[in-house]
């Protein structure tokens, strides 16, 4: 493989690898590499040559801990990891400040370096952490300002961060099937939010800020084990009548 030294693209999922040759590390100009769906453990110790990298699957794959050779990618702009092993994430996954999505859900993480926006200022705007074993959310994760997708379903927390309201451009928070029961008040802050995942919880009530989600365009609270007590008062809204000038 390594005399197709001008190869930008290479896909090889589901084909039951379970390691890589050492030759692959010195395809120097690949830009996208799939390997989902393989049964990998490890990667080369030359796999961090491959500085060119944009786009990295490793998803589906028997990834015990963060490959080492992995920290040296940090021109990534797409890893994902979703559905390995993992038990451990390195700290310096806070190094992937060129990273515009994280996909790390369906893994064995119990907690998450609090690495994320303290390396620098990062682009991230998709991280997905779901189905892990996640007591809390790094409060480093909260600085990542550019953030819009964040998917935290199926882990064991049990609150989030007041932080968070500084994801002012977050569009899509999933925090579905954890064991929250309270939102923070300083939910207010996400001016860009239409969509909340919520259903699955032990949430009693809902903060007053909430009507400060104007965009908010779907709310999920089915079943919260807590049941919801109370909601808050909708303010009221001027009624548009087309039949006179100059709007509402």
């Amino acid at each position: 493989v390594a005399a197709l030294s001008h190869l930008i693209t290479l896909r090889m999922p589901r084909n039951g690898m379970r390691s890589l040759p050492a030759t692959l590390c010195q395809l120097v100009w690949l830009h996208t590499l799939d390997l989902r769906d393989n049964k990998l453990e490890s990667l080369p110790i030359g796999f961090g040559q491959l500085t060119a990298l944009h786009t990295l699957d490793l998803a589906g794959n028997s990834l015990e801990v963060f490959p080492p050779p992995l920290e040296a990618l940090t021109q990534l702009v797409l890893l994902d990891l979703t559905s390995n092993c993992l038990s451990r994430m390195s700290y310096m996954i806070g190094r992937f400040l060129l990273a515009e999505a994280i996909l790390l859900g369906g893994n064995a993480l119990v907690v998450f370096p609090d690495s994320l926006g303290t390396m620098g200022t990062p682009v991230l705007a998709v991280i997905n952490l779901s189905n892990n074993g996640l007591h809390k959310i790094p409060a480093a994760l909260c600085s990542v300002v550019s953030l819009r997708r964040a998917t935290f379903s199926g882990n064991a927390l049990s609150e989030l961060p007041a932080q968070m309201g500084r994801l002012k451009h977050l569009e899509e928070l999933w925090i579905d099937f954890n064991e929250i029961s309270l939102l923070p008040p300083t939910l207010g802050g996400w001016q860009a939010l239409r969509h909340l995942y919520a259903h699955n919880n032990t949430l009693k009530t809902l903060p007053k800020r909430i009507v400060e989600l104007v965009d908010l365009q779907t709310l999920t609270l089915s079943s919260n084990q807590a049941r919801l007590a109370c909601l808050p008062c909708l303010p009221p809204r001027p009624i548009c009548d087309p039949r006179r000038g100059g709007g509402c």
